[in-house]
């Protein structure tokens, strides 16, 4: 087994440990409650750092760039169009914002509703099987990545948000041929 493909591995065990964040900040405004930035690290550090992974997030060429590392691979996770404008605070303000929902898009987390999901350790079971769904088709992607020495050309599925997008189509799909009985 290569570093990649433990790189792969280890990322998928930590995704499917992951739960979901709790609501712990609200918006008056719009009389809402939503994930802290804060609460989305409580919720993917621990299981990333029990298999020796760390995450980054930084502003490159115009996008917000997620990354995953074990100290010898690095796996970009992410690479989402990033241009704000305004003042310092209002960039600044932009930017969390960006790095929240970037990080609940690539490690498919969606933050807890208030009726106890928050002390669940591991979340809904359905959302455990669509993360284990999702990091098996990261870990192929990468394998096939690293097999070609380059970035295999799948033009609708070209990045782990998109792998994403498509496991929810998938469970879209199954729902209407249930309820038919197709």
């Amino acid at each position: 087994m290569n570093n990649a493909e433990t790189l792969a591995a280890k990322l998928n065990a930590a995704m499917l440990e992951m739960g979901n964040p709790a609501k712990d900040g609200s918006n008056p405004h719009f009389n809402s409650e939503y994930a802290t930035l804060p609460a989305v690290h409580a919720a993917i550090k621990p299981p990333l750092a029990r298999r020796g992974l760390t995450f980054r997030q930084y502003v490159e060429d115009g996008h917000l760039v997620a990354v995953v590392t074990d100290g010898a691979e690095q796996m970009e996770l992410e690479r989402r169009p990033f241009t704000p404008a305004g003042n310092i605070q209002q960039q600044g303000s932009a930017e969390t914002y960006t790095k929240r929902y970037q990080l609940l898009t690539v490690f498919a987390l969606a933050p807890a509703d208030d009726d106890g999901n928050a002390a669940a350790v591991a979340g809904d079971p359905a959302d455990v099987a669509k993360r284990y769904a999702w990091a098996q088709m990261i870990q192929a992607e990468h394998a096939a990545y690293n097999a070609m020495g380059e970035r295999p050309e799948r033009p609708d599925l070209h990045s782990i948000q998109d792998i994403y997008r498509y496991m929810d189509s998938l469970d879209v799909l199954a729902r209407v041929h249930g309820e038919s009985g197709e």
